[in-house]
């Protein structure tokens, strides 16, 4: 599982890059892609890309202080579908009404037996 930062160098990476043909970027074109409120030097990009590179979401060339060569990988894509998010359907609501339409009955019962349990020991 990648780190909130690692995504988001991976979504500057994706912006930059393509699944085709290998790119030739500097950390402060990454820089440039990245949110602002994200604190990131070169020697850090260096570090999040070799992360990438170990988790397989990135293919590198060649890595210099400043330049790397990369393509994106299929797992990639993955991460990216991953990250959509999912909406609830009306089936899918219906499903976790009736759920907890269960659920509230199977305590209702059991509060009535446990009553006429009850009740049972004061009559006799």
């Amino acid at each position: 599982m990648l780190s909130n930062t690692a995504k988001l160098v991976l979504d500057a990476l994706v912006k930059l890059g393509s699944r085709d043909v290998y790119k030739i970027t500097t950390s402060n074109e990454i820089l440039a892609n990245l949110p602002p409120n994200i604190a990131l030097d070169s020697k850090s990009i260096k570090v999040y890309i070799d992360i990438l590179r170990e988790y397989d979401y990135i293919l590198t060339k060649f890595v210099d202080d400043e330049t790397y060569c990369f393509i994106l990988r299929e797992k990639t894509n993955l991460q990216l579908e991953e990250k959509q998010p999912t909406t609830i359907t009306p089936k899918t609501a219906k499903a976790k009404l009736s759920f907890l339409w269960l659920l509230l009955i199977f305590f209702a019962s059991m509060f009535g037996s446990f009553m006429a349990y009850v009740l049972c020991l004061y009559i006799f």
